[in-house]
């Protein structure tokens, strides 16, 4: 990447193949560069209509993730496979600089596990390789970024990250300290950035699925050339980065320190169990997608035990009923500041043309 990056956006996935005693796992992500950012949503949107359009496939949503377009082709994987192909396609040509990171380790050279902590007085913990590539896994979107900057050069870019659970490394701290990290809770359902992040990892995964390939560079590589794509980063993060991936110290990132401002977080009604589940199959619940991604923000669902400390003011509070409606005016009557928001009588969005970082 030669010209200026002005954002970069990450995502990743657990790779498993096979069974047990040729069982395989990987982490694989995909960080994205953006030039020129403020044009691109824009062009998510025209291109997702496209080709929504020509596979038949019905865009519920404004943004759009792997995993929707997995349940529109059904059975179909060579439908499937076809609409990952072209839209990192669209990426290609439109500029986007894509970077594709991944991490397996030979269990032979770690007969022991991996060595956890151990820095700033904290005991030592050995780990089993296999669960630390699960424990990796969750916050590997930020390795990605992490090698992506570091490869390029990068300083001062805007780092888009979906929510995510990890440990402090090397790593984060050099990310954090020459970037402006923003993460987004389920930014790969509001934000077309973390959403073509994702695509594009699920792309390179159904690739050497479907074409019964392994985990390796050229097989990688060969995925970019089906789609006309012939200048992808490929970076293998493995032993030799153990100590930058690793936590030297047992100390939970913080995510909420960095959320993207404002915030969007929906307050229940608290008359069901499982209620977020029924919120989140529900007509309404695309209509708050609809909104966090107008406002370009993320989503959390409000509980008051953890929220205190994370609501600020002019944070959007979306309630959906007189019960959430009575916690909203109570947390203004408070001072909180918050923006309340009826979704019911939101109008509803229309594109992406607004959209800006």
């Amino acid at each position: 990447m030669t010209e200026f990056i002005s954002c970069i956006a990450a995502d990743s996935k657990l790779l498993q193949r096979g069974n047990v005693p040729n069982f395989f796992r990987a982490c694989i992500g995909s960080c994205l560069g953006f030039s020129n950012h403020a044009d691109y949503p824009e062009k998510y949107d025209l291109f997702l209509d496209t080709l929504c359009k020509k596979h038949a496939i019905k865009r519920e949503r404004t943004v759009l993730k792997s995993v929707d377009l997995a349940r529109q082709c059904g059975n179909d994987r060579a439908k499937y496979l076809r609409t990952l192909t072209e839209f990192t396609s669209f990426l290609g040509e439109n500029g986007v600089h894509i970077n594709i990171v991944y991490t397996y380790f030979v269990l032979s050279k770690l007969p022991f596990g991996i060595t956890k902590y151990g820095g700033d007085r904290n005991p030592h913990r050995k780990i089993r390789t296999l669960d630390f590539l699960n424990e990796l896994s969750e916050y590997y979107p930020y390795i990605s970024a992490w090698v992506t900057s570091k490869s390029a050069q990068l300083r001062n870019a805007i780092v888009l990250l979906d929510n995510f659970e990890g440990e402090v490394t090397n790593a984060w701290d050099e990310l954090r300290a020459h970037h402006e990290i923003k993460i987004l809770p389920r930014g790969d359902l509001c934000n077309p950035f973390i959403s073509s992040a994702d695509i594009v990892t699920k792309y390179i995964d159904e690739y050497l699925f479907f074409n019964r390939l392994s985990l390796k560079e050229e097989n990688i590589k060969s995925a970019f050339q089906a789609c006309n794509i012939h200048n992808p980063h490929v970076f293998y993060v493995g032993h030799g980065a153990l100590p930058d991936i690793v936590p030297p110290i047992k100390k939970q990132i913080n995510c909420q320190e960095y959320y993207i401002r404002p915030m969007t977080f929906v307050i229940k009604e608290n008359v069901l169990d499982k209620e977020i589940l029924y919120i989140e199959n529900s007509p309404v619940y695309q209509k708050i997608l609809a909104f966090a991604c107008e406002k370009q923000t993320g989503i959390k669902f409000f509980t008051s035990n953890e929220d205190h400390k994370r609501i600020q003011k002019g944070d959007y509070i979306i309630y959906l009923g007189k019960n959430g409606k009575e916690v909203v005016d109570y947390l203004n009557d408070l001072g909180h500041g918050i923006i309340p928001i009826n979704i019911y009588d939101h109008p509803e969005q229309t594109g992406l043309s607004k959209f800006k970082i």
